[in-house]
């Protein structure tokens, strides 16, 4: 977890109104982040995807936090070639994930692809450490095949 944009959004989430994080929420959040359930971890990267605040994740967010993700990646096409594949990649997230039709996703619309694969957890930016640093962090070891998956 490298990128700005999602690092202070994972910490907007986790202080939603001071400017220091209290020992609760921290180890609150250690807990969604290390062991949560693919609910909490939904809900989770659900307000950190949800950039205004809004109960919505719109084209908008989508293609900020999609633009950050690919920041370096194709760097020998041109501008107008990555400004449209990332036109592409906005508008499949949302023809993916969008349930209700309404253009933009909603919890709900979130959750219910979430649900069907575990994977759109990462779609606009991984804001949730991989299995390795997980077990890592709680002293664990992982085969070789769990490293990468």
């Amino acid at each position: 977890m490298t990128d700005n944009m999602l690092m202070d959004r994972i910490f907007a989430v986790f202080l939603p109104k001071e400017n220091c994080i209290q020992k609760e929420q921290w180890l609150l959040g250690l807990s969604i982040l290390l062991k949560g359930s693919l609910s909490e971890q939904s809900n989770f990267c659900f307000n950190v995807y949800d950039l205004s605040g809004s109960g919505f994740i719109t084209r908008e967010h989508i293609g900020l936090l999609l633009r950050t993700c690919m920041v370096g990646a194709h760097q020998s096409s041109s501008l107008d070639d990555r400004e449209e594949a990332l036109r592409e990649l906005v508008e499949l997230s949302i023809k993916k994930m969008d349930h209700d039709l309404d253009g933009r996703l909603s919890f709900s619309d979130f959750d219910t692809s979430v649900k069907k694969d575990a994977m759109l957890l990462e779609v606009f930016g991984p804001c949730l450490p991989t299995a390795y640093f997980v077990s890592k962090f709680l002293g664990g070891s992982l085969t070789v095949a769990e490293r990468f998956f």
